[in-house]
């Protein structure tokens, strides 16, 4: 775990010898698992940035010393937001999950690296996003991208507070379709949506950013499997020529 130590620390992050440890202890877990259960597709040799530097980033992006409360939509292996639980242990962490064979290898992950303050989801992100108990509760929500942008937003912006924001990593996404993602973002309450990039030993790594100003409509999300297989779709406005 040096690589993942010094690459942090580029980044301002300064991960103690706990830490390395339990971050060593969640790659085994990861090639364990995988062993007999497809988790991920990252080679052992990459888990360390590929997956947890890679979830780090976000601390460079938003402050989540003052965001406490994140929920993690379609988490999968724990990505991103079992690694930010380990650089900053006071976060309140919840993990949305529908797949049993990820819920039960979350459980393994929770119990053996002792993680407090983090509760497991066995739903789905429409089902959970129209719980009074979670809808429109937590400061951050972030998602590794696991739909497109549309799809991602319907899940996550009616779980956040007003005044707090959606992070979603995504490996790249072009203007237009940005552009057209921010007009679904202002449907579900949220700001038109911001773009960082941030490079780390030469590599650009996108993250999006959707801030909440309104409350969501009760509409929103949808029955569970309508997002996805009908994604909301907005037009941009046309421009015409005088």
């Amino acid at each position: 775990m040096n690589k993942l130590k010094r690459a942090a620390a580029e980044l301002g992050i300064q991960l103690s010898s706990f830490q390395l440890d339990q971050f060593w202890k969640y790659q085994q877990l990861i090639e364990e698992f995988n062993q007999y259960s497809s988790l991920t597709s990252i080679k052992p040799g990459q888990i360390w940035r590929e997956l947890f530097l890679n979830s780090l980033l976000i601390i460079t992006v938003v402050d989540l010393l003052s965001n406490k409360t994140l929920v993690d939509i379609g988490t999968g292996a724990g990505i991103p937001a079992l690694p930010l639980k380990i650089a900053l242990p006071s976060l309140n962490i919840t993990l949305v999950e529908s797949q049993k064979r990820k819920q039960f290898f979350l459980k393994e992950v929770i119990a053996k690296l002792n993680l407090r303050q983090v509760q497991l989801l066995p739903d789905r992100a429409e089902t959970v996003g129209r719980l009074k108990k979670y809808r429109e509760n937590f400061d951050l929500a972030i998602s590794r991208a696991v739909a497109d942008l549309p799809v991602v937003l319907e899940y996550s912006l009616p779980l956040v507070k007003i005044g707090g924001k959606v992070i979603i990593q995504t490996s790249g996404k072009s203007s237009l379709k940005i552009a057209k993602a921010s007009k679904i973002s202002q449907l579900l309450g949220g700001e038109a949506l911001e773009t960082k990039e941030i490079c780390l030993k030469g590599k650009v790594q996108q993250v999006i950013v959707a801030s909440k100003s309104r409350h969501t409509d009760s509409g929103f999300p949808r029955r569970v499997g309508l997002p996805q297989k009908k994604p909301l779709s907005v037009p941009l406005e046309e421009k015409h020529e005088k």
